[in-house]
């Protein structure tokens, strides 16, 4: 299979499994011809490539169908991204994923007080391990698509995010040590 005979309508970037880097999901469908298309999911081998995993994920990746958007987040609060993939002339899909809770994550859900409630433009930096993450937060992902506006950071086996930075779009900064892992996080802007 190969990634170029698809017409990808959602594509961003997701922490599938939690282990630190970025993975990609893909909804597929035609243009024109409104041919369906299998979705897909390709897993980052932390070297800089990205291999295409969907087939051995079950059958929902053999399917073809029309996407044009999806909604990736924690449905569940387990910890791991679930999709919610949209289908012209077809039914809604939602693919709950149990894979993430192998490794450690955390989520941090922002309100702005000064700067917009939903924080939208804040950048995030967060450090574990001998990793760091950097984020901004944004309203969309792609053509008929909006992520949970929570965000969502997979750790590996760290145990302990030793430092999140937040820089707000206010200009203010804020800087919180030594956070607990698998948890949700409100962070209020100072």
């Amino acid at each position: 299979m190969q990634a170029a005979q698809f017409v990808g309508w959602s594509s961003c970037f997701v922490d599938f499994d939690n282990d630190g880097d970025a993975d990609i999901f893909k909804t597929n469908g035609a243009l024109k011809h409104l041919y369906g298309q299998e979705d897909q999911l390709f897993v980052n081998d932390g070297n800089g490539k990205f291999n295409d995993i969907s087939l051995s994920l079950g059958s929902y990746f053999g399917e073809e169908h029309v996407g044009r958007g999806a909604c990736l987040g924690d449905y569940d609060n387990d910890g791991d991204i679930d999709v919610f993939i949209v289908n012209l002339n077809d039914n809604a899909i939602f693919l709950r994923n149990n894979r993430g809770n192998e490794n450690n994550w955390i989520i941090l859900d922002l309100k702005g007080t000064t700067s917009n409630r939903d924080a939208i433009g804040a950048r995030i930096k967060i450090t574990s391990g001998r990793k760091t993450q950097t984020t901004q937060k944004r309203t969309t992902t792609g053509y008929l698509s909006q992520n949970d506006p929570r965000m969502h950071f997979g750790l590996g086996k760290n145990d302990m995010v030793e430092k999140i930075e937040v820089l707000w779009p206010s200009g203010k900064s804020q800087v919180i040590e030594n956070i607990k892992v698998n948890q949700i996080l409100k962070i209020v802007e100072p």
